[in-house]
């Protein structure tokens, strides 16, 4: 199983938060071809579990 991280892009004073698959192919994890994003931690937990996955966020960036 792939690891998942969260990233956080900052701009203009605001964050958001996509989820990074480390695999062997390292990629944003996507639904139905659009990238899991969300503007804040909780909604991105939630994004990614619908998906079927579980964050790390021990490995935040």
């Amino acid at each position: 199983m792939a690891d998942i991280y969260p990233v956080g892009v900052a701009s203009g004073g605001s964050v958001v938060w996509f989820a990074w698959v480390s695999d062997d192919y390292d990629h944003l994890m996507s639904v139905d071809g659009m990238a899991v994003h969300a503007f804040n931690r909780d909604a991105l937990d939630l994004a990614v579990a619908t998906a079927g996955g579980t964050l790390d966020w021990d490995g935040e960036t």
